[in-house]
């Protein structure tokens, strides 16, 4: 019955405080739609938990005590196991450290204000006496409703920001989408490369039909399969070597251009036009002509981890060449898509330019 009797108590904690979160539930996504999460926390605590939990009416010194406690609780589950255990759905283990946590509210409460406080200060909370299974059993339904209204601001608040992630992420989408398109069906591009096809054409050629073959297969990809949530890694690769064909065409000289892939163990999923701001870096800031020096872009799957490298010598002789508004936009794409499993290092030195990014696929 003591049993029950505690549960029910704990269960009705849950439901006021539900309630009173769902009440400022709007009010929450309204200050997080501005990025500021530290209001979110003031707000609740003043509004919400200070008004609740008055921690004893005889001293405000009860009152700090309580809070204090049950703000180091919250953030105890708030900032440690709900990331590092619920999060990464290893719910045994949360539910063993809630369970501490439970007792360590009601025996940090205890400690500070039946032993310490009536040692030093000469008041207590509770009456002379109290037992500590008395203690306990009094102080679940406080030490439950606290932590969950932690577990209840953490899964809010990560629920928006996985709101507000996808938005950006298909906003950044749209824009790479967009920008790519833009740069490669533009006039200049299709005038280059119709113009070279036709030169091909007109000296009876037999790169002719290829390169109109790979032009073709290049404005189907970016037309249809970019705008994909996901491609195979096959079809970028294949788009990234009709890529270097085409632009190869363009070079003043003998392109010399190495894509190392091999036989993949498999072929994964991956964002489209992922891989493909390194090459356009290389072709337009790089020097690609060199035997001695080529421009090399290798490819490697290990497990579920996959390895992407270029290498290529600086062209000095042009405006900003050392990387392009391509690998910018790379950067913020890896963030969305690849967050804490995805490492991008890009770096210069002498007159080469390395870009290396390795990505956990799951």
């Amino acid at each position: 019955m003591q049993i029950k009797k505690a549960c029910l108590q704990i269960w009705q904690g849950c439901l006021q405080m539900g309630k009173a979160l769902l009440q400022y539930i709007v009010y929450f996504t309204a200050i997080m739609k501005k990025g500021n999460i530290i209001l979110i926390h003031i707000a609740f605590w003043l509004i919400r938990l200070a008004p609740y939990f008055p921690g004893g009416r005889s001293s405000p010194l009860l009152s700090v005590s309580f809070n204090a406690v049950a703000a180091v609780t919250f953030y105890i589950n708030y900032l440690f196991i709900m990331p590092w255990f619920f999060q990464k759905k290893k719910y045994g283990w949360a539910a063993v450290a809630w369970v501490v946590l439970l007792f360590f509210f009601i025996f940090s409460r205890y400690l500070i204000e039946e032993i310490i406080y009536p040692a030093w200060l000469g008041i207590h909370n509770y009456y002379r006496g109290v037992t500590l299974q008395f203690y306990i059993k009094d102080n679940l339904n406080y030490a439950g409703v606290v932590i969950i209204s932690s577990i209840m601001i953490w899964l809010l608040i990560s629920f928006i920001k996985s709101v507000k992630e996808n938005a950006d992420l298909k906003t950044e989408k749209a824009k790479a989408e967009i920008n790519f398109l833009k740069s490669q069906v533009s006039p200049h591009f299709l005038f280059n490369n119709l113009n070279n096809i036709y030169s091909l054409v007109y000296h009876g050629s037999d790169k002719a039909l290829p390169a109109i073959q790979r032009l073709s297969e290049m404005m189907r990809y970016l037309t249809k399969g970019a705008k994909a949530d996901h491609v195979l890694l096959s079809q970028e690769l294949q788009y990234i070597r009709d890529y270097i064909a085409l632009h190869s065409l363009r070079v003043s000289g003998t392109s010399h251009v190495v894509l190392v892939a091999g036989v993949l163990p498999y072929d994964p999923e991956i964002p489209p036009l992922l891989l493909i701001p390194f090459v356009e870096n290389g072709f337009k800031h790089g020097v690609v002509t060199l035997p001695e020096q080529p421009f090399t872009i290798e490819v490697s799957l290990n497990g579920t981890i996959l390895y992407f490298r270029t290498h290529n010598k600086i062209n000095r002789h042009q405006k900003d060449a050392v990387s392009g508004i391509g690998l910018h936009n790379l950067k913020k794409r890896l963030e969305l898509l690849f967050p804490a499993k995805h490492i991008l290092t890009i770096t210069s030195t002498g007159d080469c330019f390395n870009c290396e990014m390795t990505l956990k696929l799951v």
